[in-house]
């Protein structure tokens, strides 16, 4: 008998079967005697016994079948079209035994009666002839791998409407064009229709409550409708299949890891509120997904959950019980604003990553942490930090190469490495009076320019690119809105290494006492700041070091 293998040992034993064709003598078989005929030379058509050229016009006899006690579980005649009798010998046929027409490639057809209640495992794996499969009404479970591996030569099913299970594997790698899962089934189970290439549309019916993992995975599918009692949308489910619409029904509760993985040609998603947890790679790599709305139940994204859309992905609403959004959850997507909504806690590593088009986004005051490269190398120009947040990680907002101001309203926070780096010079450290951990007004922290609002106009810099000698005591700055009756008033930050005090100022001019010279030459760039509040916004060039 044979045992359950993996999935991958089954395909290679059927490309192994492919692959080295054994062309067997042919038997004569009478009453009273049998002649060896030698096998014809190669290259001569072969019509012998195993072969798909067999008769199919034959019917079946009671003495074609191994039959004990209710269970067939051989087939001795010469294929073509079966048609199972419901009794051999005056005893019903209630089941078809595991393996019982395993690797047969005659047969062509088969009908099995209502008196059958189970088929079992294998029982017709890899018959590579077998075209139509009718199931009777009293058949209650399919089982695992029943019908895989027809190498693509089944197209005609019909399931009985008592069958509750769908074994794994039954009918994958067939070539079902569509199927009708009778109202009954309960389960589908896993990879129960997977590498079906050529099945374009399924109806789930209401009484099936969950779908195995790779059920449909790599399948032709472009439609589906999924019934009211499932709960539950297993692992890889629907995986490269070519959907592209889909409705989740509201009832559904899980939607598994990978379940629409790679469903290129899918548009649109709408999770209902019934869902509780959208699993890692959900809808990842979906290039084509432009608008995506969770609802209302959903508590945790999980890691690369919609990633790597291509930047299809634009339009976005979060559910307001989500409280974790995974590692890598919407990286590399097309969103241009995102609504976070208080309730969440987490921001996982490289949620928001590469999203190129993401111009601001507010955090909640519920967020405590926001993970390493959570917004690295986005289009980032503004962000709000809400008060819970303790940490920030390393490389969380480098390379946003936009961004002028991060406003904070709480103490600050712990920040990992770089964790602003590549920020333009310039970008601003908001945060309200009274708050500490920052540095003072005109400081630098975490590349950041310390800053807080007042009711000061900010000042403007005049951009210049007049040479300065690099050992210059001094640099003049020009723009509007100095302050002029105390030069200590402005603060000047620098770039390349300098640093100095305004020693004379009026309105509109500046001068500049180095303390530290700059460390190289070109461009020499500068923010004016006031004590108390106001600045000149990014940086600009005041001086070319020579």
């Amino acid at each position: 008998m044979k045992t359950k293998l993996s999935y991958e040992q089954l395909e290679n034993k059927l490309a192994l079967a492919v692959a080295v064709p054994v062309i067997p003598p042919v038997v004569a078989v009478t009453p009273a005697s049998f002649t060896i005929v030698a096998p014809p030379p190669v290259n001569t058509p072969v019509a012998s016994v195993g072969s798909p050229a067999a008769s199919t016009s034959n019917t079946s006899a009671e003495g074609d079948f191994v039959f004990s006690q209710g269970t067939i579980t051989g087939y001795t005649g010469a294929g073509g079209v079966v048609d199972i009798p419901s009794s051999i010998n005056g005893q019903a046929v209630l089941e078809i035994g595991d393996n019982a027409f395993q690797d047969n490639a005659t047969i062509t057809s088969v009908s099995i009666p209502d008196s059958v209640v189970r088929i079992g495992d294998f029982a017709f794996y890899h018959d590579t002839s077998l075209k139509t499969v009718r199931i009777g009404n009293g058949v209650t479970s399919i089982g695992d791998y029943a019908f895989d591996s027809s190498g693509y030569a089944l197209t005609n099913l019909t399931i009985g409407n008592r069958v509750t299970r769908i074994g794994d594997y039954a009918f994958a790698v067939s070539g079902l064009g569509t199927v009708v899962i009778p109202n009954g089934v309960k389960t589908i189970g896993n990879g129960a229709f997977e590498a079906c290439v050529l099945l374009k549309s399924v109806s789930i019916p209401n009484s099936v409550t969950s779908i195995g993992n790779y059920a449909f995975k790599n399948t032709g599918l472009a439609t589906v409708q999924i019934g009211n009692g499932v709960t539950s949308i297993g692992s890889n489910a629907f995986e490269g299949s070519a959907l592209e619409t889909l409705v989740i029904p509201n009832g559904v509760k899980t939607i598994g890891d990978g379940a629409f993985k790679d469903c290129v040609s899918l548009k649109g998603v709408s999770i209902p509120d019934s869902v509780v947890r959208i699993g890692d790679f959900a809808f990842y790599h979906d290039t084509s997904l432009k608008t995506v709305r969770i609802g209302n139940g959903v508590t945790s994204i999980g890691d690369h959950a919609f990633d790597n859309t291509g930047y299809a992905l634009t339009n976005l609403t979060i559910g307001n019980r989500v409280t974790r959004i995974g590692d890598y959850a919407f990286a590399v997507s097309g969103l241009g604003t995102v609504v976070i909504p208080n309730g969440v806690k987490t921001i996982g590593n490289g949620a928001f990553e590469a999203c190129v088009s993401l111009k601001s986004v507010s955090i909640p005051n519920s967020v405590t942490s926001i993970g390493n490269y959570a917004f690295k190398n986005t289009g980032l120009t503004t962000v709000q930090i809400g008060n819970g947040v303790t940490s920030i990680g390393s490389n969380a907002f480098e390379g946003d190469t936009g961004l002028t101001s991060v406003t904070f309203t709480a103490n600050a926070p712990t920040v990992g490495t770089d964790a602003f780096k590549g920020v333009p010079f310039g970008a601003k450290a908001i945060r309200a009076l009274g708050l500490t951990g920052y540095g003072p007004n005109g400081s630098l922290w975490n590349n950041l320019i310390v800053w807080t609002p007042r009711h000061f106009f900010a000042s403007t810099v005049t951009p210049s690119t007049a040479n300065l000698d690099q050992n210059a005591a001094t640099v003049t700055i020009n723009g509007t809105g100095f302050i002029a009756a105390f030069p200590s008033a402005n603060q000047v930050i620098f770039n390349n290494g300098a640093m100095g005090r305004v020693t004379a100022a009026t309105a509109t001019r500046l001068t500049v006492t180095f303390s530290t010279k700059p460390t190289s030459t070109g461009p020499l760039l500068a923010v004016v700041m006031k004590v108390g509040g106001g600045t000149s916004g990014l940086a600009k060039q005041v001086a070319t070091v020579v």
